[in-house]
C-alpha cells in the first residue's frame, strides 16, 4: 500500500522523467563542473587528477587553500590521504556540482580559491624573505 507522500514522490519523479527535464538538469551539472575544472586547473599548486567527464572534478590543491575553503563554508572535503601528501602539502578533493549549480556559483568558488592562494603565497615569499635576511 503506497502513502500520499510516496504517490507525491512518484508523480514529482514522472514530471522529472518527462519532456527529459532531466537532461537539461544533468547538462547544466557537467558544463558547471567542466568550467569548475577549467578554472581551478589554471591556477598554480592545483592539477586535475582525471578527465572531468561527468559532474566531479577530481583535484589536487594546497592542504591550506582546501582548509580555508573549508572555513569560508564551502562543503570542501579531503579524500583519503595518499602516500606523499603530508610532505607534498598538497591534498586530493572531490568537487560535486548539481543541476542547480550557477556560472556564478563557480566563478565565486575558483575566485575564493584564487584569493586564498595569493594570501598563502605572500605569506610564503614574506617568510623566505624573512629568512633570507636572518
Amino acid at each position: 500500500m503506497f502513502s500520499f507522500a510516496c504517490l507525491a514522490c512518484v508523480d514529482q519523479l514522472v514530471g522529472y522523467l518527462e519532456g527529459d527535464v532531466w537532461q537539461g538538469y544533468a547538462l547544466n551539472a557537467n558544463v558547471q563542473a567542466a568550467a569548475l575544472a577549467d578554472g581551478l586547473s589554471a591556477l598554480p599548486g592545483f592539477s586535475l587528477l582525471y578527465p572531468t567527464e561527468i559532474n566531479m572534478v577530481h583535484i589536487e590543491m594546497p592542504v591550506s587553500v582546501l582548509e580555508a575553503l573549508q572555513a569560508d563554508g564551502f562543503g570542501v572535503a579531503p579524500r583519503r590521504i595518499r602516500p606523499g601528501d603530508e610532505e607534498s602539502g598538497l591534498r586530493y578533493a572531490r568537487l560535486v556540482t548539481s543541476w542547480s549549480t550557477t556560472e556564478d556559483d563557480v566563478q565565486n568558488f575558483v575566485d575564493t580559491a584564487a584569493s586564498h592562494l595569493a594570501v598563502f603565497a605572500d605569506v610564503v615569499e614574506s617568510s623566505a624573505g624573512s629568512m633570507a635576511k636572518l
